[in-house]
């Protein structure tokens, strides 16, 4: 391993190994811990400069969150679009609102209620691990901003009952005038994994979005401990569940326990723990190691 001035800085030797997709060769340099940008040299092949460091995963966060606000429905992204989709509209039974905002989805303008909660949950994520280490706020702020926006969307998308926007498919840029031919309508659907998820992301929102948006925040913690009753309310039956219920119903109960404290959230976790366990393979198929 060489440094930008050309100097050898680790050593090591380059081992065979064998494995069902073929020969390859392996070159483990793991013990090398000093921050820098570096080269591999072995034999006459040398490889493209690389860095070693604490933060390097970043810079590929700081490029997500830029395709996130890229992204963004019913706002004017510079050099992108316009405000956009105030026409989408969504319904349960004579109630209707307009439910434009969140993102676009990456391969058309569709938007589905699962992935904008992911995404906000892996950005809350994201932030909260920056702010533990205190490692860059100006990225700090950029995922706090846009996982604020996808929350957003999430909570005026309710129709409460567990009634939300789980998919709303739209391929257009409308003309934003509702009445006309190009209105795109969807109807609200109850999805209890969803709902599950739902709890998870909002109560997630309700501790780490409580000082910077708290209003925000507010709705949230009010919005999970609904949305968590209306998936259990969904799920009667626990045989049942099938493996998203079961695993964000778990996810969603330990974060309502730890927000409020009630133990019936935790008994709810434990319960719904075992369900997951059936949604595993317990035994070899034909001795193929599922």
């Amino acid at each position: 391993i060489i440094d930008p001035g050309n100097n050898v800085v680790y050593n090591g030797s380059v081992r065979t190994i064998e494995t069902m997709n073929g020969t390859f060769r392996l070159i483990d340099f793991s013990d090398l811990r000093t921050e820098g940008t570096y080269r591999i040299r072995s034999g006459s092949l040398e490889s493209n400069p690389f860095p070693i460091g604490e933060n390097i995963w970043l810079g590929p966060v700081f490029n997500a969150i830029n395709f996130f606000f890229c992204e963004r429905c019913g706002f004017n992204v510079p050099g992108v679009h316009l405000e956009c989709h105030k026409d989408w509209q969504g319904f349960r039974g004579d109630e209707r609102k307009i439910i434009n905002g969140g993102w676009h989805d990456a391969g058309d303008l569709s938007q589905g209620y699962w992935r904008t909660a992911m995404a906000v949950f892996a950005m809350l994520n994201n932030l909260d691990a920056l702010v533990q280490k205190k490692t860059d706020p100006e990225l700090s702020d950029r995922i706090r901003n846009e996982a604020a926006w996808g929350l957003d969307w999430l909570l005026k998308t309710r129709f409460g009952d567990g009634y939300h926007m789980s998919w709303a498919l739209g391929r257009i840029y409308t003309d934003n005038k509702i009445g006309t031919i190009d209105d795109m309508v969807s109807e609200a659907q109850n999805v209890p994994w969803e709902n599950f998820l739902a709890a998870a992301v909002l109560s997630r929102t309700s501790q780490i979005l409580a000082n910077s948006h708290p209003e925000l925040a507010g709705k949230a913690k009010t919005a999970a401990l609904e949305d968590w009753e209306a998936a259990v309310a969904s799920t009667n039956d626990l045989d049942q569940l099938d493996y998203k219920e079961a695993s964000w119903g778990v996810t969603s109960s330990l974060l309502l326990a730890g927000m409020t404290g009630d133990s019936k959230y935790t008994d709810q976790a434990v319960s719904l723990a075992k369900h997951l366990l059936q949604c595993q393979e317990q035994s070899f198929k034909d001795n193929i190691p599922i």
